[in-house]
């Protein structure tokens, strides 16, 4: 009878410790903080860097001048001027050194493309300088937003519709810029506009790049 007890007793602690072990729970399992550090490294991967955004005056024609030319819309008032972009990006305003001599009117402001080295006559973006926001010195003049293609001239066009000589003038820069050139004209029109020789407005662009 005892051989039988111990006989059992045998099987059972056998039995127990074939079927019964403590498992490590990471046995089957890499380490949580390696998993943590490749989830980290895959989110990294998996993010993409926003490049940059840069606002600000990307072409200018701005150095010191007291030469100056009227700006009007009567007769011979309305002024172009050609300039070169060197890369893409968009154009968002444009600045422009003025004189006011007395009360001015609304100065409205055009960028055209170019056709034979002139101003199109089709505007692709407008702003307006409002005449109570207008001083003596530099005028900033927001435009409709346009991207503009490097490599490509285009022009800016202003005037003041059926106004006559006497409250606005915009400096002119004795041939410094070489990347275009400067108009007056009757109108927006292509056909009215005449070169003048040897001098550049003064002018600064805005943009985002």
């Amino acid at each position: 009878m005892k051989k039988i007890l111990i006989i059992i007793l045998l099987i059972i602690v056998l039995f127990l410790s074939g079927c019964i072990s403590i498992d490590n729970p990471f046995d089957n399992e890499q380490n949580p903080d390696e998993n943590m550090q490749i989830e980290e490294e895959i989110t990294e991967e998996n993010i993409e860097e926003e490049p940059e955004t840069h606002t600000g005056v990307f072409l200018a024609n701005d150095k010191s001048s007291s030469t100056w030319y009227w700006v009007y819309g009567y007769n011979s008032g309305f002024i172009a001027q050609t300039f070169s972009v060197y890369d893409t990006l968009t154009l968002t305003g444009i600045e422009l050194k003025l004189e006011v001599i007395s009360e001015p009117m609304d100065l409205t402001v055009e960028i055209q493309n170019i056709e034979d080295n002139k101003p199109n006559g089709v505007s692709i973006s407008t702003g307006i300088l409002d005449k109570t926001r207008m001083v003596s010195g530099w005028n900033k003049i927001n435009l409709a937003d346009i991207k503009l293609v490097s490599g490509k001239q285009y022009a800016f066009v202003a005037g003041i519709p059926d106004l006559e000589p006497g409250p606005v003038r915009i400096y002119t820069l004795y041939d410094e810029y070489n990347g275009g050139q400067a108009f007056y004209g009757n109108s927006f029109n292509p056909s009215r506009w005449y070169l003048r020789n040897d001098e550049d407005y003064l002018f600064r662009l805005w943009g985002e790049w």
